[in-house]
């Protein structure tokens, strides 16, 4: 697969793969590609897919443990771990800038999301993913909303919005 900018690559594998797993490509329990596999069929880094590997980590889509490497999870499952921050866990808020524009993709709520959203789990969502840094650190925010709320947006309405 050929990326393009100025999406990150990492983001790009990440979307790609994440593609892949919604629409059964990869199955659940299934392991992926290695990273060197991966590397070779975008004709990035390594280190490009680990981040790319890392963003659907937190997504809860895939899970990562040696020796077995990484392994496709139900995306409607609940998560296999959660992490709780508080704000002195966090940086000062204030200093976190966008880093690049805002995308927009559809995505189907997992059962953790469905029961925080009170939908049904399968139900489409739309996301709003930006990257913001400060400093050196960088995190990508995303925003998930049902198209019952989001129905008939702008961004809701792009015709070339991603589909699961």
């Amino acid at each position: 697969m050929k990326l393009t900018r100025p999406v990150p690559m990492w983001q790009q594998v990440a979307d790609h793969v994440r593609e892949e797993i919604l629409n059964g490509t990869y199955a659940a329990g299934q392991p992926l590609p290695s990273e060197e596999a991966l590397a070779a069929e975008f004709g990035v880094s390594r280190p490009t897919i680990r981040e790319g590997i890392k963003t659907l980590v937190a997504e809860g889509l895939v899970e990562v443990s040696r020796p077995r490497g990484t392994t496709v999870r139900d995306p409607f499952s609940r998560p296999a771990r959660t992490e709780h921050h508080t704000s002195s866990s966090i940086r000062d808020e204030a200093n976190w800038v966008d880093a690049d524009e805002p995308t927009y993709y559809r995505a189907n709520a997992t059962a953790d999301q469905a029961d925080l959203l009170g939908i049904p789990a399968g139900e489409p969502l739309l996301v709003r993913a930006v990257t913001q840094q400060s400093g050196g650190l960088r995190r990508t925010n995303r925003l998930h909303l049902p198209f019952s709320v989001a129905d008939h947006t702008p961004w809701a309405d792009e015709p070339r919005l991603p589909l699961p």
